[in-house]
């Protein structure tokens, strides 16, 4: 080969190793990021924040603040709510038009794609609560 050929080669497969590892890394961040931010609903992290940022006057702000965020918290999750169902209407329709037009063959491969990816999913999060049982076991003891 000459080394023009193998420049572009080395080229090549430097671009596609580097969007590889970028999709991975944006996949991972993404997934800790939503994590974070389900632990933080759940836990009432928002309201240990905002008593340590603002320092609460007395006892009826801090009353009328946690009022307002869990009006807030019910809006927010009823968002949620119907934009996970819309996407699940939107993903379902999407999954019947494709299997009208792929091939036997091309949608057995398909759906065995989406059962890997649902595996690996499944093992992400199991791999997360896990990881939460055994911090919360640890913070246990120091509570008491």
């Amino acid at each position: 080969m000459s080394t023009r050929v193998k420049s572009f080669l080395l080229l090549g497969i430097t671009l596609i190793v580097g969007i590889a590892i970028g999709i991975l890394v944006t996949s991972a961040w993404q997934h800790h990021r939503n994590v974070a931010l389900a632990n933080t609903r759940i836990q009432g992290g928002m309201m240990r924040h905002l008593e340590r940022i603002i320092e609460f006057s007395d006892e009826e702000q801090l009353t009328e603040v946690k009022m307002v965020l869990r009006r807030a918290e019910k809006s927010f999750m009823q968002q949620r709510r119907r934009m996970v169902d819309s996407l699940a209407f939107q993903h379902q329709i999407l999954l019947e038009d494709l299997e009208q037009i792929l091939t036997p063959d091309q949608w057995q491969r398909l759906e065995a794609w989406m059962d890997q990816r649902q595996n690996r999913q499944k093992r992400r999060t199991d791999r997360y609560d896990k990881r939460s049982e055994r911090r919360s076991h640890r913070k246990k003891p120091s509570n008491q």
